[in-house]
């Protein structure tokens, strides 16, 4: 029985399907001379294609498809990389506090939402206030009473864990500009806990100042206190007991209280006297 080949048409060389015929070849004869070998890429590739669609139902893209589909990778590549740049060079919110390790001791930058800031050195702290103006630049005015802390212009660069502050300084200035890069602390550098077991005497709870306008306390309560010393124009907070005359005050340094004790008692005038001094309630 003679078996018809459906697809002995499409399998034929490239010059058959044309019907076209090639003369015998001579003894020795290669044909690399009078003829060159059959094509059957066009044949192939519509065999291909049919088994393609035989086997999955669907037929191959073609070049044109390809090439639309590789340029759309391309594009939505291209878009993801720069919102990822856009996303990585935005600037982080400057809120909270920060430290930076000097040569000196380790100073604390605490900045609030009401641009209000805090420089804290040695348990000492500094109140002032920043300004933000164009260009990422920060303007700050901190100082004490007898010397600039934290003044002038600086550009800024603010990441989830660092802040670079780098001076801007005025034409025709060829030193070095200097640069400061914060570290991100976790808590306010500035905010003191009160202490679980705080021994207060009623008596001294109150805002008492002594009478050359120097010094002020503020007793909380809770065991939380506040020192000024108004004529440095410079602050520290801690914690205080007072029991049976002994008086403990604790400065915050660096994360951790430093006590001392003194005496104190309340004279028949009402007024706290801590050692030797003497000091008046405020209303």
């Amino acid at each position: 029985m003679k078996i018809e080949d459906e697809n002995k048409d499409s399998l034929l060389p490239a010059e058959e399907e044309a019907g076209e015929t090639r003369e015998p070849e001579e003894p020795g004869d290669t044909g690399r001379e009078t003829a060159e070998k059959p094509v059957y890429r066009s044949a192939a590739r519509r065999y291909a294609k049919k088994a393609s669609h035989e086997t999955t139902g669907k037929t191959l893209p073609s070049r044109k498809k390809l090439i639309g589909i590789v340029s759309s990778v391309v594009v939505v590549a291209a878009a993801l990389v720069c919102f990822l740049a856009f996303f990585l060079n935005r600037q982080q919110p400057i809120e909270g506090s920060w430290s930076i390790e000097t040569s000196d001791a380790t100073m604390y930058l605490t900045i609030y939402e009401d641009n209000t800031v805090i420089v804290t050195t040695g348990g000492y702290n500094v109140d002032g206030t920043v300004e933000r103006r164009e260009g990422d630049v920060l303007s700050f005015q901190v100082a004490m009473a007898t010397q600039n802390v934290l003044t002038g212009d600086y550009r800024y660069r603010s990441t989830k864990d660092t802040l670079t502050l780098t001076e801007q300084q005025a034409e025709g200035v060829a030193e070095t500009p200097a640069e400061l890069i914060f570290t991100r602390l976790e808590k306010d550098a500035t905010l003191v806990e009160p202490p679980q077991e705080a021994e207060v005497d009623p008596a001294v709870v109150g805002v008492w100042s002594d009478e050359q306008g120097k010094i002020r306390y503020t007793f909380q309560a809770d065991g939380v206190m506040r020192t000024d010393l108004l004529t440095l124009g410079v602050s520290a907070n801690g914690t205080y007991s007072a029991k049976d005359g002994l008086l403990t005050l604790g400065r915050l340094v660096d994360g951790q209280i430093q006590n001392e004790e003194t005496e104190y008692a309340v004279n028949e005038r009402g007024n706290l006297m801590i050692g030797k001094i003497e000091f008046i309630k405020e209303p």
